[in-house]
């Protein structure tokens, strides 16, 4: 992971394995202080609010569907208007970086789960 993938408020690991967000002390110290990305899982996609729909997870702006590939599961995205692209997803960061540069706001955690 890069600190140019980065923007401040993404979620990452720490070299405790504890969840922390970026900020700007972090952004410039990724490999030195260790951090590592945190990957794309049903509890984190169901933590911002996707609702699953069969082999979907759903919101009002995204769909990702996840598939077996051979270096484990791979999530894929389109948006709901069904433009034409997709693209791989593997962790939260690229995740909450997508949703940004589609909708112009934050993917926010749900306080409820």
């Amino acid at each position: 992971m890069k600190a140019s993938e980065l923007r401040i408020g993404n979620l990452v690991l720490d070299a405790f394995g504890d969840i922390c967000d970026i900020d700007f002390i972090r952004i410039c110290n990724v490999e030195k202080m260790k951090l590592q990305p945190i990957p794309i899982t049903e509890e984190w996609l169901l933590k911002f609010g996707f609702r699953k729909d069969g082999m979907y997870y759903e919101n009002a702006h995204l769909q990702l569907s996840k598939i077996i590939s051979k270096n484990g599961y791979d999530c894929y995205c389109t948006d709901l208007d069904f433009s034409v692209f997709m693209t791989e997803l593997e962790h939260i960061h690229q995740l909450q970086n997508l949703y940004f540069a589609l909708t112009g706001e934050e993917l926010t955690l749900n306080d409820k789960i």
